[in-house]
């Protein structure tokens, strides 16, 4: 393994990031983020940034969009309440009663 290989960061549309050697042009669809140095400092600074590997369309996919209509009431409204988590702590998308939920739940 050549340790004196200079290595550069890149990232592309989607947010995610590559290792490219620093002395060949950067292809099309990434950027040049302007980290250069060996293979391990640019790892290590990929680790430190790259904290959330899906691609941005599926993150903006996750926290866009209306909230589901809360629980009926007696007043016939319904609220939204805080957004639940999911199984590893990520919020979910939508929010508040799905009624096929709680009849599955029953």
């Amino acid at each position: 393994m050549d340790d004196t290989a200079r290595y550069q960061v890149l990232r592309n549309d989607e947010d995610q990031y590559s290792l490219w050697p620093a002395d060949l042009e950067v292809p099309e669809g990434w950027h040049a983020v302007g980290k250069e140095g060996t293979k391990d400092e640019c790892s290590a600074y990929v680790d430190g940034v790259w904290t959330d590997m899906r691609p941005r369309s599926l993150r903006d996919r996750w926290y866009t969009g209306p909230p589901c209509p809360g629980p009926p009431t007696a007043g016939g409204g319904g609220g939204a309440g805080p957004a639940p988590t999911g199984p590893l702590n990520f919020p979910v998308r939508s929010r508040g009663y799905h009624p096929e939920e709680q009849s599955a739940a029953a």
